[in-house]
């Protein structure tokens, strides 16, 4: 009976997900939050690949030259946005976003970024 709890849970969080983002003006705040942890998960895993990537060019190719490491890290930085925004095109096919949810996203996004900065400046 303790092994099928788990599953069940699973189960209803999906089913529960997919109803939230079949709704069209219901739960903005939820739907943005979810597809932000969403967006944040798929990106640092995104980023992780692509750094494995890089560090093995890195290693075998002597000839490659990739600059400064800021400029790496751009680089790395907007092929990753790029594939993001093309994923949420693809998201948007299947479950059709509001201009709200997006904008809520940017908000979360912007004071996500304030907080990191004024945490910065107080340590």
């Amino acid at each position: 009976m303790r092994q099928v709890w788990p599953i069940f849970l699973g189960i209803l969080i999906v089913i529960v997900i997919g109803m939230i983002f079949k709704e069209r003006k219901h739960f903005a705040f939820t739907k943005a939050l979810l597809l932000f942890v969403l967006l944040l998960l798929l990106s640092s895993i995104n980023f992780l690949i692509m750094f494995g990537i890089t560090f093995l060019f890195m290693r075998t190719d002597q000839a490659l030259k990739l600059g400064s490491l800021f400029m790496l890290l751009g680089i790395m930085v907007i092929i990753s946005g790029i594939m993001l925004y093309w994923g949420l095109r693809f998201f948007r096919k299947f479950f059709p976003l509001s201009n709200t949810v997006l904008t809520i996203i940017e908000y979360y996004i912007q004071w996500t970024l304030i907080y990191i900065t004024i945490y910065q400046a107080e340590t």
